[in-house]
């Protein structure tokens, strides 16, 4: 008697049934799903330092022109006369007059027996004429020794002629008298006539 195989057939019928229609077992099976993943994007953002500006350099200003010191006026040279000799004097550009030393006497004995300090009394006549309205002053006149000292007037009475006064002149007038000076020496001085300060002559005696 040939044997049955019945269990087998029912079994490969169940698995048969359980796909879909027509399809193989195989294909009915859930498919496999390979999903790769995409690398990951890295975004840089650069975030901006804030840079302190450099402080601007000041320009630098090269004066081409070199600053001069302003150029003193020139002293004026007095004029260095002889005993007779006249002095022009001018003011403001225009001659008020002239100055003359006429005469020296050098005295060792004032007045009332008054004795120099220095030795000597130099009497010394002097003129003024006036061509503008001119001022002429005993003060304005001094005496310069050889060393360079300086000897101012003094005062003496009983003068022939006498002694210069301050005085005013109009256009035409004339003044004599005396300047005195108390000095050293008899002689090797040089009179100086300067009116304001300002030295415009001298005679040499």
């Amino acid at each position: 008697m040939r044997p049955l195989y019945v269990a087998p057939l029912l079994a490969l019928g169940l698995v048969g049934c359980a796909g879909s229609k027509g399809a193989p077992a195989a294909a009915r099976l859930a498919p496999t799903v390979t999903v790769t993943a995409p690398a990951p994007t890295v975004t840089v953002v650069a975030t901006p330092v804030s840079t302190p500006s450099p402080t601007p350099a000041l320009p630098v200003i090269i004066d081409s022109e070199v600053p001069v010191a302003p150029t003193a006026a020139p002293v004026p040279t007095p004029s260095v006369l002889h005993p007779g000799d006249a002095q022009e004097v001018y003011q403001d550009g225009a001659e008020i007059g002239y100055v003359a030393e006429s005469a020296v006497n050098a005295v060792r004995t004032g007045d009332y027996g008054q004795r120099p300090s220095y030795g000597y009394f130099d009497i010394i006549v002097v003129q003024a004429t006036a061509v503008g309205v001119f001022t002429v002053n005993p003060f304005d006149f001094y005496v310069r020794g050889p060393d360079g000292a300086h000897y101012g007037n003094t005062f003496m009475t009983n003068l022939t002629p006498p002694e210069l006064a301050a005085t005013t002149l109009n256009p035409g007038e004339h003044a004599t008298g005396c300047v005195v000076f108390d000095v050293p020496m008899k002689s090797g001085f040089t009179l100086v006539y300067a009116p304001q300060g300002a030295e415009v002559g001298e005679w040499q005696y």
